[in-house]
């Protein structure tokens, strides 16, 4: 009798059972919190007396991002649905602003803090990825509403609108068709390489900063040294360790996307967008690096979805400046995000941040750049 009524129990309600048996899924590739590295080398070597180890791939880390961005990926499919047939297709109506200024927006913001509240993510990287598609959703949505899509092909279909509503990185559509274009065995391997290539360097860069604190020149040129200028923000110290930051950043931003690329490419067998084009040393002026060559992603939704509406009824100048201020304010919105914690600490106090950002930095460091 226990059995039948079980049997009737699943044959009613199936829904709740996957649901179930997804929870469950999600909690077992969430159970571990790579809060701190345990990973051992799988082998060690010395060099000039010092010895160092190579460490292999988190698996768990690669798991949970690919289902951080498969949640954030549903999400944004629901959402782009709500987009194109309330914003895109009436755009310029009462009913499109009060869709995106009212619904959608409001709900992307929000959306990253309860990705992480109900997975359970610790891992500040995690954390950071589980704001990707949603934070590119606020940029994505004002285009939407003021009329400026990356292209004719990404609106002319619903089907195109949510490839491109739903990923972190763009597809690359044929105008001509408005089909996504295939993407070749040839660029796979390319990305492969890239990949790879990528965490070989960002793997040693980490290994020559981290035992220095990020700051090597700064912290082996002394304070009374005479290359330090202005009170030490333009010595050469900093400026090395500037520089190296930035290509830790360049290299840890051309990983993630390449991977995030390679898994898409993979699975839909389309062609997608490059993110970076040789921002460091390719770079001929602040325009050219900010313009051409850092994060085109970013770039160009910040073109789309603020420098052109603004420019629209206002000077050039006005429009640059805000779109720098609405990038700085998005990079301290990540940061907030970062440093989210729902969970409670080993005490059992509600401890909500790991620690407490400081507002403010980001925004000028680009307002600074938009005067350049």
């Amino acid at each position: 009798r226990s059995f039948k009524i079980c049997h009737h129990i699943n044959l009613v309600h199936p829904e709740a059972q996957s649901i179930t048996m997804l929870s469950l899924f999600l909690k077992i590739i969430f159970s571990d919190k790579l809060e701190t590295d345990i990973r051992s080398p799988f082998t060690t070597f010395e060099l000039h007396g010092e010895r160092f180890g190579l460490l292999l791939p988190s698996v768990s880390f690669w798991m949970q991002l690919f289902a951080t961005l498969v949640i954030q990926s549903l999400l944004g499919h629901i959402l782009s649905v709500i987009v194109y047939k309330f914003i895109v297709q009436r755009r310029g109506s009462v009913t499109a602003y009060l869709t995106g200024w009212g619904l959608v927006i409001p709900i992307v913001i929000s959306l990253p803090f309860k990705i992480i509240r109900f997975l359970g993510v610790r891992n500040k990287i995690l954390k950071m990825s589980a704001s990707a598609i949603p934070t590119l959703g606020v940029f994505r949505c004002l285009e939407a509403m003021y009329g400026f899509p990356p292209s004719p092909a990404t609106e002319a279909k619903l089907l195109n609108y949510g490839m491109y509503f739903s990923t972190a990185v763009e597809f690359d559509f044929d105008e001509s068709t408005s089909h996504p274009v295939r993407v070749t065995v040839r660029e796979i391997i390319q990305k492969i390489k890239l990949f790879f290539s990528s965490a070989i360097a960002l793997g040693m860069l980490y290994s020559v900063l981290e035992p220095y604190s990020y700051t090597p020149f700064a912290t082996l040129l002394p304070v009374s040294s005479p290359w330090l200028v202005l009170g030490g923000w333009l010595s050469l110290g900093r400026v090395g360790d500037n520089f190296l930051l930035a290509n830790l950043t360049h290299l840890s931003l051309c990983l993630g996307t390449t991977g995030v690329s390679i898994m898409i490419n993979i699975l839909t067998g389309m062609r997608t967008l490059d993110i970076t084009n040789n921002p460091i040393f390719g770079s001929a002026a602040p325009s050219d690096f900010w313009g051409r060559r850092w994060n085109l992603l970013v770039h160009g939704l910040l073109k789309r979805g603020v420098f052109k509406p603004i420019i629209r009824h206002y000077s050039r100048a006005t429009a640059i400046i805000a779109s720098f201020i609405a990038s700085g304010m998005l990079h301290e919105y990540v940061l907030t995000i970062i440093a989210f914690s729902p969970h409670e600490d080993e005490e059992g106090s509600a401890s909500r941040l790991y620690y407490k950002p400081f507002y403010g930095k980001h925004t000028l460091f680009f307002l600074w750049n938009a005067l350049l």
